[in-house]
Order: C-alpha cells, then sequence, then structure tokens
C-alpha cells in the first residue's frame, strides 16, 4: 500500500506531499491536480518497472519520454518525486530525481531506494553503488536503477520493492471505451479498462484466481 507521496516541480504539483490510510477520497476543481496525482504515481511505477524510458531509448518494448512536464511557473529543470510503501512488513522509500536542461534530453539524476531504514543502493550519473560505494556498476542515465537490478537472493529487499511497484494499479475506467469482445489474452490492465475482457480472459486460464475476482467484483459491480 502507499503510505506517502511526494512530488515536485510537475505539471501543477510544487512541493506537493500526501499521506494515504487504507481509503481515501480526493475531491477538487477542475485542473487542481487530482489527476495529476494519480499520474505522478503511474510515472515512477512506469519508470521504476522498465515499461517507460527517458528520451529516444532505442530497442525498448515500453514508451519513452523526451521532454518532462515541469511546473510552468518554475525556473528549475529538475523534478523530484518520492513514494513510501507498505509491503511484505517492510516499510519502503523510494526516490528518484530527473533532470532536462535545455535542447537535451531528460536523464536521470539521483535515485535512492531503502527498506526500514535501511540504504539498498544509491544511483548517480557515474551508475549504481551498493553498500555505501563499496561495488556497483554503470547504468545508462535514461533508465532507472530499480528497473536494471537483477533480482537475486542477496537483494531480496529489492526484488520486493520491484514486486511491490509493480503490482499498483493506476486505473481511470471509461466504460465506453470497454470492448464487448475479447480477440486476444491481455496480461495487463490499461488505464481505461478497454481492454478488460481480455485481462479477464488472461486471468480465466487461473480458475481459482477467476473465481476470487469475480466474488470480489460482485459487491461493487452489478
Amino acid at each position: 500500500m502507499i503510505t506517502r507521496l511526494y512530488v515536485n516541480n510537475y505539471r501543477s504539483l510544487v512541493a506537493f506531499e500526501m499521506r494515504f490510510d487504507s481509503m481515501n477520497v480526493f475531491c477538487g476543481a477542475n485542473g487542481s491536480g487530482k489527476s495529476s496525482m494519480f499520474d505522478a504515481i503511474q510515472f515512477i511505477c512506469a519508470l521504476a518497472t522498465g515499461t517507460c524510458f527517458l528520451g529516444g531509448l532505442s530497442g525498448t518494448r515500453g514508451r519513452t519520454v523526451s521532454q518532462l512536464e515541469f511546473t510552468n511557473w518554475m525556473q528549475s529543470n529538475t523534478q523530484e518525486f518520492e513514494i513510501d510503501i507498505a509491503s511484505d512488513n517492510h516499510q519502503f522509500h523510494y526516490v528518484i530525481q530527473l533532470e532536462q536542461v535545455e535542447h537535451h534530453e531528460p536523464r536521470i539524476k539521483q535515485e535512492v531506494a531503502s527498506c526500514d531504514g535501511r540504504e539498498l543502493y544509491t544511483r548517480d550519473l557515474d551508475g549504481i553503488h551498493f553498500d555505501n560505494g563499496r561495488s556497483g556498476f554503470p547504468l545508462d542515465w535514461r533508465q532507472t536503477a530499480l528497473a536494471s537490478i537483477q533480482a537475486v537472493p542477496e537483494r531480496r529487499e529489492i526484488a520486493l520493492l520491484q514486486t511491490a511497484l509493480s503490482s499498483l494499479l493506476i486505473l481511470r475506467p471509461d466504460v465506453h471505451s470497454i470492448e464487448a469482445e475479447s480477440k486476444a489474452e491481455s496480461h495487463s490492465l490499461s488505464i481505461n479498462l478497454s481492454n478488460l475482457t481480455s485481462w479477464y480472459r488472461y486471468l480465466s486460464q487461473d480458475q481459482e484466481c477467476t473465481d476470487l475476482l469475480r466474488e470480489s467484483l460482485k459487491g461493487v459491480w452489478p
């Protein structure tokens, strides 16, 4: 579960901080930043899981971002994101700082991940650093360290954070766009649920999972 979000210099969000409970309701006028908050979470997750890359990184399956969405009235060329997640009886803290100077592609300037207050790794323009700099490796500044670190037993906490972020679903349902018939299986949901039937078709391969999903939906979806 997300417990805290911090966003700075992203669209209308400047030094924005929100702490979350198990259920939250967000109200506000159009243009007040509600959608931007959810888009920021989705952006963090996409970068952290390697489904989104900065600049024109060729050969990638995910989308690329060539221009950061800065706040119009700020002069800074740096964006900051922080997300805290409670998962598997651990408290994770993930920080990513992006930078884009004029006439250049955006890049990841800094990245830090910690678990229960203990630093898991840091990342700067030179690369990834473990154990307070005693080990590490260089990394392209257009992709996050979290998406690049291999899940191995000695880095169990990093693997847990990777799983927690990849499991988050940010959805903006549009009932008019939901397909009436599935033509292929989809392993993940689109943000507007347009491929809902294809995703359900994929899940139906696991009958136990399908039964649980059906029962959980009965209470909220006629």
